[in-house]
This record gives C-alpha cells, structure tokens and sequence, in this order.
C-alpha cells in the first residue's frame, strides 16, 4: 500500500479513483470475510491456498486488512491527498519499522510499553522513519516529528481500535492542524 500512497501523491488528481478502488477492496474482503467466517471449510480454504493475504491471529475474526484499507479510505475522504498520503505512508513504513526495531533491538533495550507485547525501542522505530518520511514529502522537521510521535503512540497504545485505523488518521489530522 505504501507505493499506491506515493502514486496517490505524485497523481492528486486521480482521488476519485482512489476512493473507489479502496472502497471496491474493502467491499470484496468484508464479502470474503462473512463466507470464510461463517464456513470453516472456506476458512481453511483462504488460510491454505491464500495464507500471504492473513495472518494467523485473524483466523476466526476479520482480516486486519480490512482495517488497514479502511484507515486509508477515511484519512483519504477527510484529508487533502498531499496530507492523506504521508499518514498513510507513516502507517505502511512507520508500522513495519517498529516491528522491526521492537524485534532485533529489543533484546538490548527491552523496554515494554505497559500492557502491551509493543516495545519503546519499536516506537522510536516508528518515529524515526515516519520523521524522515514526512521531511522527503516536504513537511518541516517540528510538523514532521510531532506527527510521527502521535503516530508511533497510536501504534503502540493498546486502544481497542485497530492501529491500521488509527494511525493513519490521527497522523493526519495533526499534519493538517498544524500546517493549516
């Protein structure tokens, strides 16, 4: 998803379509969802024949996927496409990182956050390629790092909301609130 943000950056002008293909996914992977949740043969099925498109924990519950394309559709209706594309990168990038960062370094800095299996060495992670991000696509350093701070506490607090959700929107949010 990461490049189809960059493509999204580089091409504002095809938003509408943007906004149907994510929609159009979202869609078809609810659909696909509803059967293989509702049929166990069809849940083996997809975790057999399909299993680079899930993830274990997401076997008996919805894909988290789902939320991900999701986060993407809202931030993308709410936010300009020049905003709209770094949360989503921060989210493809930053999120990837501090699983990264939280599993080789934290046998060094093993440091959790409470009540959670996420690390601060995960979190630093997640601010610090989300910073670098957000400078490429033009933001100043202060708009670029406070934006990855909330996105990296999105990410690793444990909200009852999927962080595929969560971070692309608020990161987002803050990049607007601050660069309007």
């Amino acid at each position: 998803m990461g490049i189809i943000a960059i493509i999204f950056y580089i091409f504002p002008n095809y938003e509408n379509i943007f906004i149907f293909l994510l929609s159009s996914i979202i869609i078809l992977s609810l659909i696909t969802d509803a059967l293989r949740l509702t049929f166990p043969h069809i849940n083996d099925f997809f975790f057999k024949y399909f299993h680079f498109l899930f993830v274990e924990r997401d076997r008996n519950k919805i894909n988290s996927a789902n939320f991900y394309f999701m986060g993407c559709l809202i931030t993308v209706v709410f936010f300009p496409v020049s905003i709209a594309s770094i949360g989503i990168l921060y989210l493809s990038f930053g999120d990837t990182f501090a699983a990264i960062f939280g599993r080789k370094l934290s046998k060094y800095i093993p440091y959790k956050i409470p009540n959670t299996n996420k690390t601060f060495i995960g979190s630093i992670g997640f601010v610090i390629i989300s910073t670098i991000i957000g400078v490429i696509f033009s933001l100043n350093i202060k708009v670029a790092l406070i934006s990855a701070i909330v996105g990296a506490i999105f990410e690793a607090l444990p909200l009852g909301i999927d962080d595929n959700f969560t971070i692309p929107f608020f990161s987002s949010l803050v990049i607007w609130t601050l660069t309007i």
